[in-house]
Parts: C-alpha cells; sequence; structure tokens
C-alpha cells in the first residue's frame, strides 16, 4: 500500500519546529543523501554527456604524465650514443669512449630519486594550495631545470639536472590521478584514472620515435634534441591549466562552498539532472566526517588497520605498481646491451658474419 510505505531519506520532511542549525544541518543531510543516490545511479554514457568539460580538464591535466614516461625513456638509452658516451665518458684504451658504470646508474636513477622527493612534498603542497596550482609551479620548475639538463656539458651537472627534474615529475604522477578523482563523477573516476597510465605508454612511444629519428646523427644534437623536445609539453600545458577549475573538494575542504559551487559548474552542462547545490552538500558532510574521525591524517595512520586504512594503502598500491610489471626499466638499457652486442667482437652475430665473410 502506498499510503504504508516508508519515505526515502531524501523524502523525509522537515519538521515544522525545526529552526536554525537544526533546520539547516537537516536540509543538508537530505541534499547530500539525494546527491550520493544521484551519482551511484549515473550511468558512463549519461555521465560522459553531463560532465564532457570535466573529462577534457582531467585528460588535460593527465598529459603531464606524457613528459615523465619520456624522460625516463630517453635517459638511459643515451648510454649507447657515441656523442653522449664522448661528452660525458671517459676514453678507452681502443680510442673509444663510454659512460663508467656507476655513472650509468646515478643517471639512471636520478629522476627517480627525485621523483620520490617529489611525491612526498606533493601531499603537503596540494594540502595547502591547491591541485591548480601546485601544477602550474611544477611545471615552471619543469621547464627552468630543463635548461640544466640541456646545457650540461659534465656528467655531475647532468645528474644534478636530472635530479631536479624528478621533483615535478613526481608532482604529475599522483596529482594527474587525484585530479581526475574530484573532479569527474564516480561513473568516470575508473576510466579517466586508467587514462593516466595511458599517457604514460603515450610517453613511450614518443620517446621511442625520437630516439628513432635521432639515432643517425653522431654530434651533440643527438642526445640535445631529445632534451629540448622536453619543452614542447609544458609551455601549452601551463597555458590551458591557467584557466582550469580548481578541484571542488580541495575548496569544501578550505570552506570555500560557493567557490566549489561555481566550480561544479564549469565541470558539468545545465541539466535538471545536475544539481550542484546538492553535490556541495555531499562533500561538505564527507569532508566533516574526515575531521572527526581523522581518516588519514597522517602518514603513519595510513598503515594502520583502523577504518581499513592499510587495505587502502595496499589497493593504491598495487595499482600504481602494475605500470612497472611490463619491465620497461630494464627495456630502456636494450638500446645499449644491442650496441654493445653488435660491436663486440666475441659476439655470435660477429663470430657468424666472419665465417660468412670467409666462407
Amino acid at each position: 500500500m502506498a499510503a504504508d510505505r516508508e519515505p526515502a531519506r531524501d523524502e523525509m520532511p522537515i519538521e515544522a519546529d525545526d529552526k536554525g542549525p537544526d533546520r539547516c544541518v537537516h536540509l543538508e543531510k537530505q541534499e547530500a543523501y539525494a546527491a550520493d543516490e544521484a551519482e551511484h545511479k549515473l550511468g558512463v554514457p549519461q555521465a560522459f554527456q553531463l560532465y564532457y568539460k570535466a573529462v577534457l580538464w582531467s585528460a588535460t591535466l593527465s598529459m603531464a604524465l606524457v613528459m615523465e614516461s619520456y624522460v625516463l625513456q630517453v635517459m638511459a638509452a643515451f648510454n649507447a650514443q657515441p656523442a653522449f658516451q664522448h661528452t660525458f665518458g671517459v676514453p678507452l684504451p681502443n680510442g673509444k669512449y663510454q659512460l663508467e658504470a656507476k655513472w650509468q646508474v646515478a643517471l639512471a636513477n636520478a629522476s627517480k630519486i627525485g621523483i620520490v622527493l617529489g611525491l612526498f612534498t606533493n601531499g603537503i603542497m596540494i594540502d595547502k594550495f591547491g591541485c591548480k596550482r601546485v601544477m602550474l609551479v611544477a611545471l615552471f620548475l619543469f621547464i627552468c631545470f630543463n635548461f640544466v639538463v640541456f646545457f650540461a656539458d659534465r656528467v655531475e651537472i647532468l645528474f644534478a639536472g636530472e635530479l631536479l627534474l624528478g621533483l615535478p615529475l613526481g608532482v604529475f604522477n599522483t596529482l594527474a590521478s587525484l585530479y581526475a578523482t574530484e573532479v569527474c563523477p564516480m561513473a568516470l573516476r575508473g576510466i579517466m584514472t586508467a587514462y593516466v597510465n595511458l599517457c604514460w605508454v603515450i610517453g613511450h612511444l614518443i620517446g621511442a620515435g625520437v630516439l628513432q629519428g635521432m639515432d643517425t646523427r653522431n654530434d651533440q644534437w643527438g642526445y640535445r634534441i631529445p632534451f629540448a623536445i622536453q619543452w614542447m609539453w609544458p609551455a601549452p600545458l601551463f597555458l590551458i591549466i591557467f584557466f582550469a577549475p580548481e578541484s571542488p573538494w580541495w575548496l569544501v575542504r578550505k570552506d570555500r562552498f560557493e567557490d566549489a559551487k561555481r566550480t561544479l559548474g564549469r565541470l558539468s552542462v545545465p541539466s535538471p539532472l545536475v544539481k550542484n547545490h546538492e553535490m556541495v552538500a555531499l562533500m561538505r558532510r564527507t569532508v566533516e566526517f574526515e575531521r572527526v574521525t581523522r581518516i588519514g591524517a597522517t602518514y603513519p595512520q595510513c598503515f594502520h588497520r583502523k577504518n581499513g586504512s592499510l587495505r587502502r594503502l595496499e589497493i593504491c598500491a598495487l595499482g600504481y605498481s602494475t605500470h612497472t610489471w611490463g619491465g620497461f626499466i630494464l627495456q630502456n638499457y636494450v638500446t645499449y646491451f644491442c650496441a654493445c652486442l653488435s660491436f663486440s667482437p666475441s659476439a655470435p652475430r660477429a663470430r657468424v658474419m666472419r665465417r660468412g665473410v670467409a666462407d
């Protein structure tokens, strides 16, 4: 019987004697419930239609990951380039040059050390300044630090430049996924975070193409041009992201509720299905719950089993580690080992070729 049906949470009336703060809290609770249910009912096709602006902004920010993948790809491949070896290596008895083993390892891991430092700094900076400003500063620093790499004439300077480049790269690594989850509705978050890994693959493909194009050059521009190409990304991204909306979740955490509502309007299209004031109410209640329960308030709490913090950390770490399982770190050294194999007198291929010529 319809008259006996219990009203839904968002249909509960406000009592007539509810006044002042109690009435506002009750109304906010209703709006939060309505926004939560609407977000769970939203399908992927409809989400793309209503929030295509959020998808575009998230995809633009994720393009910064192309630079990170590209930098890590080209650096290790330079170990086999004659001009790079002559500039940064030491002479051998046969008249050729070779980059010392310690510097091969140092240059290959310099950016990774900087990335780790950037990762930890990123969380603190985003909480204080927001996603947009942190990304703009990281892009600016990348442009500046790339000058050190491009004009380096000693291996020590090149190492310092790669280490400094890793700092903004560490920001790109986590900020892209964070921004995608905070500007996109629930139905699109998995797709847009997967797109982050796609940008990583795109950077590898671009790096492979650039290295193939520079394979015939034996002068210093054979490695300086790939370094110069690293400037191709940050400048246009800086100009575009300058007009990007800030994360509405960060605005709510800073109690800027009207700004958060306006930002949600920039991320969606006008539609009766889009109720930004209800979404702000849901964000407010979620943020307030996090403050009261102190979930994830400190780094040590991430390793506690209470409230499932450790479980979430394990899932996140597993997801981020999957892109390394393909062995791309070892693949970066393929160029070097193939070059050594081709020119080594004891290589099987060389012996076969000599036998063929002799026959």
